[in-house]
């Protein structure tokens, strides 16, 4: 045990009989320059704080008690000492105090707040030491910092909600907000046909149904394009060339007009004469043949020229107006063996005659070859309009050659009539030798309207 009795120095503490000392004053042995102490010695500071000597330098000195509450540790405090009732431990701090005082001791730390106030909380952040820095509760994805999932939409709610009574395969679609259902595509009857209609095996293949019916009353657009957009294609393919304004179409490997040129297979499979079409609204059929009067219908390898007219056969030719021609086979040239048929209409309401006309206003027959022989047989039949039952009827059968001048040109005609209502009315043939047609003359009565018809059939040779 010490003495202390041994000595005591004022300035030099209480030396005990251990030599250890007791000094007291206001300095921190522990900074600075020190105190020089035995170890073990004891420092008093005037604040209350006490110190012990732990080793040989001057500045060996431990704070082991304190006047105050807590003593506090820091990161750079690597001490261990005495505790009275508290002890503050910073957020840096990384050790562990153990006490030296002898007995049990109740410690109470109080750690620094963090600014995070108390809670549940399902999205935290944390510093180095693991304490929770910021807290919060996220109500969406991108809040809990997910950005690979799929952002919520109407459209997957939908989904979500399809009818939990329907299979979970197949066609799916959005019928609102928030609202789905399975549905199967359908056909309808010869308009489409579907197969797979509801996925589940394979992919829906919808495709025209045979002999498909179009629905609608408007109609349908066909493929436009202009005549360098037309390419080769199969035979059967159908478009509207917009820089002619007429529909077209593909057959035998060549785009023909509609209404136009049609080729029949039948008669010359190999290689077909393609027929010429000109007139308006025009019609050939068959090969070689050529129709160029307005509504002009041409069969086989003949001409209809003349507006109205038909040529029928190989060789004929129908160029008045009207004209139905037909033959078998041309001599040399079109229309140089041929029959015709001519209809001729007109009306008359006073005594004086007038000239009937293939179209009822200025149309004659023509025949426009030198050197053509004809024979010809009119039959004529006028009605009165006003009176039923009062009629005039005859027949005039003839001869009419046009040759190489007018001189050369000749007319004969014999008339034989069948009813007259009246002897002074009449129908007569006649011909105009310089430019080879025929003129069909009728007279009337005063004061009556007569309806009049003429029918030619001609036998004809040009050489």
């Amino acid at each position: 045990m010490a003495d202390i009795s041994r000595f005591f120095l004022a300035e030099n503490g209480l030396a005990l009989d251990d030599e250890v000392v007791i000094f007291s004053g206001f300095i921190d042995p522990s900074s600075g320059s020190g105190e020089a102490a035995p170890t073990g010695s004891l420092f008093i500071r005037t604040n209350g704080e006490l110190y012990q000597k732990f080793g040989a330098a001057d500045t060996d000195w431990r704070l082991v008690s304190h006047q105050g509450a807590s003593v506090k540790v820091t990161s750079s405090d690597t001490t261990s000492g005495f505790l009275n009732d508290k002890l503050t431990v910073t957020s840096s701090m990384l050790k562990t105090v153990i006490p030296n005082f002898p007995g049990d001791q109740a410690l109470q730390l109080d750690l620094s707040p963090t600014g995070v106030t108390a809670g549940t909380y399902t999205r935290v952040a944390v510093d180095a030491r693991g304490r929770v820095t910021s807290a919060s509760n996220p109500t969406t994805l991108l809040g809990y910092g997910i950005i690979d999932a799929q952002a919520l939409h109407p459209n997957l709610t939908a989904l979500s909600n399809a009818n939990a009574n329907a299979p979970p395969v197949g066609i799916y679609t959005i019928t609102g907000s928030g609202a789905s259902r399975n549905v199967t595509i359908t056909a309808a009857t010869n308009q489409i046909v579907v197969s797979d209609g509801d996925g589940v095996s394979a992919n829906p293949l919808i495709s025209i149904a045979p002999n498909v019916v179009l629905p609608g009353t408007a109609g349908f657009v066909v493929p436009t394009g202009t005549s360098v957009q037309e390419q080769a294609s199969a035979n059967g393919t159908i478009r509207f060339n917009s820089d002619t304004g007429k529909f077209r179409f593909r057959q035998g490997g060549s785009w023909l007009d509609f209404g136009s040129d049609l080729l029949l297979y039948e008669e010359n499979p190999l290689s077909p004469t393609v027929s010429t079409v000109t007139g308006q609204n025009a019609v050939a059929v068959g090969e070689g043949g050529t129709a160029s009067g307005q509504n002009s219908v041409a069969l086989g390898t003949s001409t209809a020229s003349g507006a109205q007219s038909t040529s029928i056969g190989n060789g004929s030719r129908a160029a008045s107006y009207g004209q139905v021609a037909f033959a078998a086979k041309p001599y040399s040239s079109l229309g140089s063996s041929q029959g015709a048929e001519y209809m001729f209409c007109g009306q008359t309401i006073t005594q004086f005659p007038i000239e009937m006309y293939l179209d009822g206003l200025a149309q004659r027959v023509q025949f426009p070859d030198p050197n053509t022989a004809v024979t010809f047989s009119a039959l004529v039949v006028a009605q009165r309009v006003d009176v039923q039952g009062e009629l005039f009827s005859c027949k005039i059968d003839g001869q009419f050659f046009r040759g190489a001048t007018a001189s050369a040109s000749s007319l004969t005609r014999v008339k034989s009539l069948f009813g007259l209502s009246y002897q002074d009315m009449d129908a007569e043939i006649s011909a105009d030798l310089v430019n080879g047609t025929f003129n069909v003359i009728v007279r009337g009565r005063a004061g009556q309207t007569w309806r009049w018809v003429v029918r030619i059939s001609t036998v004809e040779c040009i050489l």
